[in-house]
């Protein structure tokens, strides 16, 4: 018959495997979503407000007052605001001087 503290040991280091794993993946995706976009696959998915406003070095509240000054593209889905990534180029162009 087995110890019941080794089983008790056993399911606690799986636990704690299982969170290690966890928190790197944690790790990962904070990272990622932190770092600004840089490649063609990035680019591919629509830029929200937040992201927008990073990348463009404003507030959200300016992105807002661009959009409905229609200064700036957006596309709808629902209710969300979503910007695409040559829309918000093309706006840093025009605003070359």
């Amino acid at each position: 018959m087995t110890n019941p503290f080794d089983v008790i040991v056993d399911r606690i280091d799986r636990v704690e495997s299982l969170i290690f794993r966890i928190e790197g993946h944690i790790k990962l995706l904070s990272q990622s979503v932190n770092e600004a976009p840089s490649n063609v696959e990035d680019r591919n998915t629509p830029a929200t407000r937040s992201k927008a406003a990073e990348y463009l070095g404003l507030s959200r509240s300016t992105i807002d007052q661009l959009v409905r000054s229609k200064q700036l593209k957006v596309t709808k889905i629902g209710r969300a605001v979503r910007f695409q990534w040559s829309d918000l180029d093309a706006f840093i162009k025009s605003r070359k001087q």
